[in-house]
């Protein structure tokens, strides 16, 4: 009776280690651009740093709400993507699910839920620092048109919407190596313990031959 062939002799396995190791560097990223947030926010709210001035006028105040409106709808569809995939992982076992039955596909799936929740995070910084310089002044108290608010486009503001728009694509890509891996690479490595299937014919065909 021939054996199957150990895991570790199908290439298919060393892909979803590669794949863990890839989304495991990624993970280190996320941790220190989130860090990279906060220490902003923290420079923001304490004045570390002017920003410069934008007027207050009617098409700026609708693009601060485009960009407000835009964070707040990919915080929303976050939300969709990660009861999905639980719903995926909770599933019935007649019903189409997310099988993450070793570590390659555990690894992946929670880090793929760390970043959604970096996104989430990022998105409430980023309506923190637009709340805070969403604050319209007056340059000489000479009227209405002379009002001012701090440049919302600045790189240190756009920072927080960039981030959070990365943590939701890398989320979804992660999310999506994880299905892979647990649907197409992981059901196709054969196993070393499983039996060979029999070439002869079954008893209860024996039986009835005989």
């Amino acid at each position: 009776m021939d054996r199957a062939k150990p895991k570790y002799r199908d290439p298919r396995f060393w892909v979803r280690y590669l794949l863990l190791a890839g989304v495991v560097v990624a993970a280190a990223w996320g941790v220190r651009q989130t860090i990279r947030l906060f220490d902003t926010r923290q420079e923001l709210t304490q004045g570390a740093f002017v920003l410069e001035t934008v007027a207050y006028t009617e098409p700026v105040k609708a693009a601060v709400a485009q960009k407000v409106d835009g964070s707040k709808g990919l915080f929303q569809a976050s939300l969709l993507v990660i009861a999905a995939l639980w719903t995926l992982v909770v599933a019935k076992k007649d019903e189409k699910r997310l099988v993450l039955g070793d570590w390659p596909e555990i690894g992946m799936f929670l880090i793929a839920n760390g970043f959604f929740a970096m996104n989430w995070l990022a998105y409430s910084l980023y309506m923190d620092a637009m709340t805070a310089i969403h604050i319209p002044t007056t340059q000489g108290l000479i009227g209405p048109e002379d009002l001012v608010i701090a440049d919302y486009r600045d790189a240190r503001i756009e920072m927080f919407a960039t981030s959070q728009v990365s943590f939701w694509v890398s989320g979804a890509v992660i999310a999506a190596a994880a299905l892979v891996s647990a649907h197409v690479l992981k059901e196709t490595v054969p196993c070393a313990d499983a039996p060979a299937p029999s070439s002869g014919p079954s008893p209860a065909l024996a039986g009835v031959s005989s």
